[in-house]
């Protein structure tokens, strides 16, 4: 009998939670014809989602992300830096990540750089000043970046969650409960 109150805050919990995450895929080609994609879950309750080295903390800081993914293609379509995932459970696994998405206006903030990829194939990065976006393809020399393509064009689309999912969702949960409660009531 007790338990069936605690079912329920738990199906609603669940299903807040599954409509709490959504989805954004970035790509981005350069005047070369070099590609990039970068895919990330975030929490839309943030205002700025964001990884960011933290020298206080000595290390990448996470807010509202839980996952991201990038892949970056030469022009033939394969992979410079095969698809790879930077942060992975709200844990950054690219130490120079920067990464900066504004949720209201559904994208990435003026000003702040962004660096994404690996350090050892190659990464995505866009400047804080200018907003051109850079691909490089070797580690950084003392002189600076060894860009082998370059561009400002990239597009930034949202996947909104379906209400119909949580609804369902939760719909579940009530008709399980009731099971129960006839069941064991």
């Amino acid at each position: 009998m007790k338990t069936l109150p605690l079912l329920a805050a738990f199906a609603v919990l669940l299903a807040s939670a599954q409509a709490a995450t959504m989805t954004a895929h970035m790509d981005w080609r350069g005047e070369g014809g070099y590609t990039a994609n970068v895919k990330f879950n975030y929490n839309p309750a943030v205002p700025v989602v964001s990884g960011d080295f933290n020298s206080s903390l000595g290390r990448v800081e996470i807010i509202g992300i839980s996952d991201l993914w990038v892949s970056i293609n030469y022009p033939d379509g394969t992979p410079l830096v095969p698809t790879t995932q930077n942060i992975r459970n709200g844990n950054s696994t690219y130490f120079y990540l920067k990464f900066f998405f504004d949720t209201r206006t559904r994208d990435l903030v003026a000003g702040k750089a962004m660096d994404v990829g690996t350090p050892s194939t190659g990464w995505l990065y866009r400047s804080p000043t200018n907003g051109n976006f850079l691909v490089a393809s070797e580690l950084p020399s003392l002189a600076g970046l060894s860009p082998v393509d370059r561009g400002s064009n990239y597009s930034i689309a949202v996947r909104v969650p379906d209400s119909g999912s949580s609804a369902l969702l939760m719909l579940a949960g009530l008709s399980g409960m009731a099971w129960l409660r006839r069941k064991f009531c």
